[in-house]
């Protein structure tokens, strides 16, 4: 029969696990994992509504986090004498084999997909800016998108700004992109048919664009924040 401690060790370290995974996201979204699941659970994320006032997951992941360190340190030894007398390093590798693991899970999938499914985004390389001179429209949009093409075939698609609000009545296709089997490619689209309510989100101009690849079978969403315009 397991030992309480052995167990109480093992949830220490699963804690801990799950707490910086649910920090995690998607390619497609940068809406961290737990954050889905609570909106699914009709639990409320933020207290006055989307992205506004207190982060209630962002609490719920600390508590988390803390509760399973503890744990750690103190029950660790009965898993392990290394997580016992290492209690910070087992938490730096338990961080990075979760965002390796997260991102690896992510490519092996698109891999084995086809259409838009197999077109991997590297956000941290892509954005989107707007300006315009003299104040006068119409607004320049502009994006950057670093795409690869992780299936075999060639992949052709749209890529589509979605609605920010009321006011932009429908999705505004920004180009056509063909990517060859394994291809990543850095690809620039600009727009200027964009007016100042177009872009006005009620408390100020918008900083999460919704950007959608779309083929003849499938769409795909991806969040991109602004970048201020030169």
């Amino acid at each position: 029969m397991i030992r309480k401690g052995v167990l109480k060790g093992y949830l220490g370290l699963w804690l801990v696990a799950f707490s910086i995974l649910s920090i995690c996201s998607s390619n497609n979204s940068n809406v961290p994992y737990i954050d889905r699941l609570l909106e699914m659970m009709k639990i409320p994320v933020w207290s006055r509504g989307i992205h506004g006032g207190t982060h209630y997951s962002a609490i719920v992941r600390i508590i988390i986090f803390f509760i399973g360190y503890v744990m750690i340190a103190k029950y660790g030894n009965h898993v392990h004498e290394f997580f016992h007398k290492h209690t910070f390093l087992t938490v730096i590798i338990i961080i990075a084999t979760v965002i390796l693991v997260n991102d690896g899970t992510i490519r092996i999938i698109k891999g084995c997909s086809t259409g838009v499914d197999s077109i991997y985004c590297y956000k941290h390389k892509s954005n989107v800016n707007y300006s315009k001179k003299n104040y006068e429209k119409p607004i320049l949009l502009n994006g950057e998108f670093m795409l690869e093409n992780l299936s075999k075939e060639e992949v052709r698609f749209n890529i589509c700004l979605l609605p920010l609000n009321e006011h932009m009545k429908d999705k505004i296709l920004l180009g056509e992109v063909v990517l060859k089997g394994k291809e990543k490619k850095n690809i620039t689209l600009t727009r200027t048919y964009i007016s100042d309510s177009e872009l006005w989100s009620g408390s100020g101009f918008s900083r999460t664009f919704k950007f959608a690849l779309e083929d003849h079978n499938n769409i795909k969403i991806i969040n991109l924040e602004h970048v201020l315009g030169k």
